[in-house]
């Protein structure tokens, strides 16, 4: 039997434990929340990170998105590094869906598609690919940046191998703290290296070989912890709520998200990002398409704790930008359309939602 400790108690626990083999031991959960030491999740206890040192564990679990804080937390406790298994981290290495996605591209019939989705995890959940009025490529995906759209948008218009000829619009999703968010420079770091090595960018993150010096225990923890199936797959039974889970306190959920996705001031990034915006602008121009922003839906319980500094700062660039530039804009971040059941959490789509906005973006868009 192998005794674990899972540091995080949200989906991405739900996503990991439901892949554990058989003779893995969960001792407790591990998180940085004090609200929830002491509760019980799944029949085990959460405890505060100070206690670790109580349990006779074999490994630690960092099973959260927020990877490189909780790593260098353990290590900064005195955790042997050897014995901590970065889960998203391995299966953002394991399985690189840039990379997969780019490959599976070119086997298409490209000159069926008519426009490219870009954005972060938003935009990957609130477009029906099969409801929109034209054939797209969806390069959104989630934790992207603004440099990834451009750079994923650049590269596949670019490459010749992949032929583009018909593509007429860009759907550009954009949250309101795009020009504050640098991937490459937060958390969720260790998702570079899929753009890496998709498709040879960076941007920021220059500790690369380390990720790649980690893999080769990761994938030993991984093969000790996770079940597979006969074609060495990684096995894993876990189905996402469709519909926001009103039991958890939307309300306070709402704030919580809302204070984390806005607790960001930095201006070298926004100016940054401002400059990528306008490459990507003049990158679509030169191929005669046409750049859609969309904003998309958010509930109330998130919007109406959205950080004022960065919603006016975010405005007020592409007010600044449309002068330059003709593009669509589209912002449903406050729609009253929207109501729980169309959400998955707070500020995310679920497919009935993402059904339904795509339907009034059928409408909305100038085609």
């Amino acid at each position: 039997m192998i005794s674990i400790l899972v540091f995080g108690t949200g989906r991405s626990k739900d996503f990991f434990c439901s892949g554990l083999k058989e003779n893995i031991n969960i001792l407790a959960y591990v998180d940085n929340d004090r609200a929830k030491w002491g509760e019980i999740v799944d029949g085990k206890i959460v405890i505060n990170p100070k206690e670790i040192d109580k349990y006779d564990y074999d490994y630690i679990v960092i099973a959260s998105q927020y990877n490189e804080i909780i790593l260098n937390q353990l290590i900064d406790m005195g955790v042997k590094e050897k014995t901590i298994f970065q889960f998203f981290k391995f299966m953002d290495c394991n399985r690189n869906y840039i990379k997969v996605n780019l490959e599976e591209l070119v086997k298409e019939n490209l000159l069926e598609y008519e426009a490219i989705i870009t954005g972060i995890s938003y935009m990957f959940s609130a477009i029906n690919n099969d409801t929109l009025r034209v054939k797209p490529i969806k390069l959104a995906f989630p934790s992207q940046d603004l440099f990834y759209d451009f750079k994923l948008a650049e590269y596949i218009l670019k490459n010749e191998e992949y032929n583009l000829k018909n593509i007429k619009y860009a759907l550009i999703g954009l949250s309101y703290y795009s020009f504050q968010y640098d991937m490459s420079l937060s958390s969720l770091a260790n998702r570079t290296i899929m753009y890496y090595e998709a498709i040879g960018e960076k941007h920021n993150f220059n500790d690369i070989k380390s990720i790649y010096r980690q893999l080769e225990n990761q994938k030993i923890l991984a093969n000790e912890l996770l079940n597979k199936n006969n074609n060495g797959r990684f096995l894993f039974s876990y189905n996402p709520n469709e519909v926001l889970d009103l039991k958890k306190n939307p309300e306070e959920l709402g704030e919580k998200q809302a204070n984390l996705d806005c607790k960001k001031n930095f201006p070298k990034t926004v100016e940054e990002n401002r400059q990528i915006l306008i490459e990507y602008f003049n990158l679509l121009n030169k191929h005669n398409i046409k750049p859609i922003i969309i904003v998309c839906p958010a509930l109330k319980y998130y919007t109406k704790h959205f950080s004022k500094r960065i919603e006016d700062e975010f405005h007020s660039i592409i007010k600044e930008v449309s002068k330059e530039y003709d593009f669509q804009y589209i912002d449903y971040f406050r729609s009253e359309l929207f109501n729980d059941e169309d959400f998955q959490d707070v500020s995310h789509l679920n497919p009935k939602g993402a059904e339904k906005f795509t339907k009034i973006l059928n409408e909305v868009i100038e085609w």
